[in-house]
């Protein structure tokens, strides 16, 4: 494990790698073996590397997973900031990429032009 997790950080060192993304932080789980390991890696990988780190999960700060020793310490490296899902209107339909947006929309674009058209097909969530 140690000679992938060095890999990592030559290729990231190498390419000059400015922010690092993780999502489902959620399902790390501190108590089990693997848990605590890609816990480790990522603290190695924030103690090494310049870069922006940025963990997404859902409730995380009602999972228990930034309490007790382990916890604790991963919850001192960085800073919690709550997020609420993006609502489905325009501004978000014209920054959000064509292949991929939230709650139902569609997008489409038409061959001779850059402009994209979006339509939501389903009533967001407040």
């Amino acid at each position: 494990m140690t000679d992938i997790i060095e890999a990592v950080v030559g290729v990231c060192t190498d390419s000059r790698t400015a922010m690092v993304l993780t999502d489902e932080f959620h399902n790390i789980s501190l108590t089990s073996r693997h848990g605590a390991e890609v816990a480790d890696a990522l603290k190695y990988f924030a103690e090494r590397l310049a870069a922006t780190f940025v963990y997404t999960g859902v409730d995380i700060s009602e999972s228990g997973l930034l309490s007790g020793t382990r916890g604790t310490q991963m919850a001192g490296r960085f800073t919690l900031i709550p997020s609420r899902p993006f609502p489905c209107n325009s501004e978000w339909k014209a920054w959000s990429p064509p292949w991929r947006t939230p709650c139902g929309c569609t997008t489409t674009a038409p061959a001779h032009s850059q402009a994209w058209t979006a339509s939501c097909t389903t009533t967001p969530a407040a």
